[in-house]
């Protein structure tokens, strides 16, 4: 990033080198600077990476970092813009895949103070993570996310994030239960026979309650959505998502 400064044609040399041979983060910052330097050498090393994007070929840890580049370049290259739109019009309609660009290259420490410490997703307020314990006792909590990164693989982990109700996990599936005497109950059901539900029900502002339900009474009962709020991904850039992802994928139990 600081070698334009000196000389506009020095980078090209050192970013087709690091395209070989260089770490994750490396390949990221080349590519944000081939699209800042608006030479004709670098549009074509842009265009040769799309290439190897819509063939599969181009490693997915840079795709957040190429996508963007050739999208600022666009304008000024017809050749850009076309391997632009092929990329998009390839896009399913499932949710899921326009996300797919976050799924590698990740820094799990900025993924930590993610967690940690945006008060817009609120993660740790439902989740605990190694001795992190969640910050609200009053909520029912969410899966323990300390060895995840065992039990799930990463596209499981941008699925939970994106569309929260694609797959709840049957241990916080949350229920609403009616009964002959016009009573309404959400929560989640933590014990149940033939005789009887057991549910563990939160009223906003009181503490969470544990009632038994006798099954003659029921009247209706239903799944209801994940307790994990659907519009989480609507406050994550696709960088932060795909640091999350990165230091979601990395919490795994020591050996």
């Amino acid at each position: 990033s600081l070698l334009p400064r000196i000389d506009k044609g020095l980078p090209l040399d050192v970013i087709a080198s690091t395209f070989e041979n260089g770490t994750t983060p490396e390949k990221q910052a080349g590519l944000v600077t081939l699209a800042k330097l608006g030479d004709a050498r670098a549009d074509e090393m842009l265009i040769d990476a799309m290439d190897r994007l819509l063939s599969k070929e181009q490693p997915m840890d840079t795709w957040l970092e190429l996508l963007d580049a050739a999208r600022r370049r666009m304008k000024a290259n017809g050749q850009l813009a076309s391997r632009v739109k092929e990329y998009e019009s390839s896009l399913s309609k499932n949710k899921i895949v326009r996300y797919l660009p976050s799924l590698h290259g990740g820094d799990p420490n900025r993924g930590k103070n993610i967690f940690l410490n945006k008060t817009e997703t609120s993660c740790r307020r439902c989740h605990q993570v190694g001795n992190l314990k969640p910050t609200d006792a009053n909520v029912i909590a969410g899966p323990d996310l300390s060895d995840v990164g065992d039990r799930r693989d990463r596209e499981y982990l941008l699925r939970s994030i994106v569309d929260p109700n694609a797959e709840i996990t049957e241990t916080f599936q949350d229920w609403m239960v009616e009964t002959k005497e016009d009573d309404i109950y959400r929560g989640r059901v933590v014990e149940e026979d033939d005789k009887k539900v057991v549910m563990e029900v939160k009223e906003v502002g009181e503490p969470l309650e544990r009632i038994t339900i006798d099954k003659k009474i029921i009247t209706f009962r239903k799944r209801e959505k994940s307790p994990m709020p659907e519009d989480v991904i609507t406050k994550l850039s696709p960088k932060e998502l795909r640091d999350l992802v990165a230091f979601l994928a990395s919490q795994k139990l020591k050996k």
